[in-house]
């Protein structure tokens, strides 16, 4: 019985060790950018442009693409619900890139969620330490 409980006990501080996560590595050309501008003529982008990114990054949105350190393009798609499947909805998703002035792709972000996730998720991939 104490064989197969010292197994099992092995196994699980295997499983334990081997599931904890790495710290990432701030990425220094996202962690660097301090304001950005938002570029899309759709509800994603008003919503991003109302949200404070101070919450998720250090980023501030500013009013021209001329004072930004880089740019967020925001597109929407839109699918319509399928007229033969009655549980099927409508879709929208909310893609998003960041470029630089000379147009160089820093990061790109999908959500069907919400539009303000794509903070959360720019945070992520930064991982410059913010809240």
């Amino acid at each position: 019985m104490s064989k197969y409980l010292t197994v099992a006990l092995v196994l699980l501080l295997a499983v334990s060790a081997a599931g904890k996560k790495k710290p990432r590595t701030p990425d220094p050309v996202l962690c660097n950018i301090k304001t950005v501008f938002i570029e899309g003529n759709n509800s994603s982008a008003y919503q991003l442009r109302r949200h404070d990114w101070s919450y998720f990054t250090k980023m501030v949105v500013v009013n021209s693409a001329e004072q930004a350190d880089a740019i967020l393009e925001v597109s929407e798609t839109n699918k319509p619900a399928d007229p033969n499947n009655r549980w099927s909805s409508a879709t929208t998703t909310v893609s998003v890139q960041l470029k630089d002035k000379s147009g160089k792709q820093l990061w790109f972000g999908e959500t069907q969620v919400l539009p303000l996730d794509v903070a959360r998720d720019f945070k992520n991939a930064a991982a410059c330490g913010v809240k």
